[in-house]
């Protein structure tokens, strides 16, 4: 039976405490992270009330909701969530029902951002959970670390939300960072060196499928520019990325792998201070290749320093169910989870302010694979798959 939440009867508020139990997140030795050097951090303290601000309900809504009471609900929620993320930077929004596609949908809806399709740095275009992009895919012993989501291409999210439609039996943590405090940890020198070199060069390589014989696990996430670019006419795929501000050329002895690439500024103003901050992905390998503006490589030691200043600041965030975390994503980066299993995740791609805004649905934990046992997953960002059955959703792969 449908329960009601009339906004006159429910509404959100600021609140004070965390409503699922928070403890130290342990990434397991078996999992392998894409940078080494982010490999040495193996344990991050959980989020405080100091770290995010949180919103919730002033009475505990029923746990199914009619769509459209959802929508007024994200209605009436837009202005407090757009005040405490300027304020914030992290929002957590605990005590609604969102627990299916359909309800995270409806809430979505009721925020009233502009729906625009997502477009990922390297990997294959997303497949669809209704209007959710479910995400891409890489082996799931890997974990790719902190990140700002999609701040390598030229239109980047304003946002991410990420939503548990189920808790995790095991791990499923949130990695997060905030910007602000990384920014503090980078030395002038080394903000002083991107500036005069240039700041990042973002180069996405892209094989044609005849080329492809590799069997690297990992290139299951570096798509061919026929998958990217949905088509097998070399000028389509280079319109594709051209349109999204790219500079694109053919490389290889038979001029089959396209090369897309631009370049951004290692620090930008913050959008709520206007004080320098530390906005790149100048750590992320193999997938992107990074570089300074003029094309000469960052140097080991400095990359080293990145990592240090990035781990030490970090925490993690347990979601429960019906949770979501709302990101400034230009002033907190992301790890999506360090262990998962029943895994749920679909993404929404959302234009506000010019602007892209992600959301999507993410859970986690140990998950049976049958035969095999108990199969360890890893995941980020970038890197779900799942599919439906009756019983709910089952992890296929996961990137």
């Amino acid at each position: 039976m449908t329960g009601s939440l009339a906004p006159s009867r429910v509404s959100l508020q600021r609140t004070g405490r965390l409503a699922t139990p928070q403890a130290k997140a342990v990434v397991p030795e078996g999992c392998r992270f894409i940078n080494q050097r982010w490999a040495k951090a193996r344990q991050f303290d959980p989020v405080t009330p100091r770290d995010v601000a949180m919103i919730g309900p002033s009475t505990a809504p029923d746990r199914l909701v009619a769509p459209q009471q959802l929508q007024d609900l994200g209605q009436q929620a837009r202005p407090l969530i757009d005040e405490a993320l300027y304020e914030a930077g992290a929002v957590l929004l605990q005590g609604l029902p969102l627990v299916t596609p359909e309800a995270c949908e409806a809430f979505i809806c009721g925020l009233s951002y502009q729906q625009q399709e997502y477009q990922p740095s390297v990997g294959p275009p997303r497949r669809k959970i209704g209007s959710l992009d479910a995400a891409t895919n890489i082996p799931g012993d890997y974990l790719v670390d902190l990140h700002n989501e999609s701040i390598a291409n030229p239109l980047y999210p304003a946002k991410i939300f990420l939503m548990c439609l189920n808790p995790a039996c095991k791990g499923g943590e949130n990695l997060i960072a905030s910007g602000e405090a990384i920014t503090a940890g980078i030395s002038h020198n080394i903000m002083q060196r991107f500036a005069d070199k240039g700041g990042i060069k973002y180069t996405r390589i892209f094989r044609s499928q005849e080329s492809v014989t590799s069997t690297n696990p990992l290139i299951s996430y570096e798509a061919t520019w026929q998958e990217r670019a949905s088509t097998k006419d070399k000028s389509v795929a280079a319109a594709l990325f051209e349109s999204l501000g790219c500079t694109v050329q053919w490389t290889g002895c038979k001029e089959d792998t396209l090369e897309a690439w631009n370049i951004k500024p290692a620090v930008v103003p913050n959008p709520a201070t206007g004080e320098p901050l530390w906005l790149n992905v100048a750590h992320i390998h193999p997938f992107l290749h990074c570089s300074y503006g003029d094309g000469e490589p960052i140097e080991d030691e400095v990359l080293e320093a990145i990592d240090e200043a990035r781990m030490a600041v970090t925490k993690s965030c347990n979601l429960g169910p019906g949770e979501m975390l709302m990101l400034d994503n230009t002033r907190w980066g992301v790890v999506d989870a360090v262990c998962c299993a029943d895994l749920t995740s679909a993404w929404a791609a959302v234009n506000s302010n010019q602007h892209q805004v992600l959301c999507g649905a993410l859970k986690g934990c140990l998950c049976d694979n049958g035969a095999n046992g108990a199969q360890l997953i890893a995941m980020q960002t970038h890197s779900l798959s799942c599919s439906l059955s009756r019983s709910g959703y089952q992890v296929t792969s996961i990137s």
